[in-house]
């Protein structure tokens, strides 16, 4: 997933398209993804380049459609369409995907360019 990533960040940077990264940070304090956390900073193949004028949105529930301005900047720019990359597949880039789609933006979901964690039922 990372090497994908970042083959999609360069070319998209070698294109001059635009990139808006989106980093969920939790409100619960015993998250793992709360700001506190150690490890809860983006990898450096992930991080916005500030040279390339790419936001970093941060967001604190599935979407990345609510409590940030992503669709503001995408309609500002013009986006039509949106390539959703990272984490977690049946949470933020889903539901964001589906979001993206009931706002009218056509949505590329990158199949090897996204990941979740093992799930277990013991139940």
């Amino acid at each position: 997933m990372e090497e994908n990533i970042t083959i999609l960040l360069s070319s998209f940077r070698k294109a001059h398209l635009p990139i808006i990264h989106i980093k969920h940070d939790s409100s619960a304090l015993t998250s793992a993804f709360h700001s506190s956390q150690a490890g809860n900073e983006l990898e450096d193949y992930a991080k916005p380049l500030t040279t390339n004028n790419e936001p970093l949105l941060h967001k604190s529930v599935n979407s990345a459609f609510i409590g940030t301005d992503l669709e503001k900047h995408l309609r500002e720019q013009g986006t039509l369409s949106l390539v959703i990359v990272g984490l977690t597949t049946n949470h933020c880039c889903e539901t964001t995907t589906q979001m993206a789609s009931n706002l009218g933006f056509d949505v590329f979901f990158v199949r090897d360019a996204i990941a979740t964690f093992d799930r277990h039922f013991e139940g």
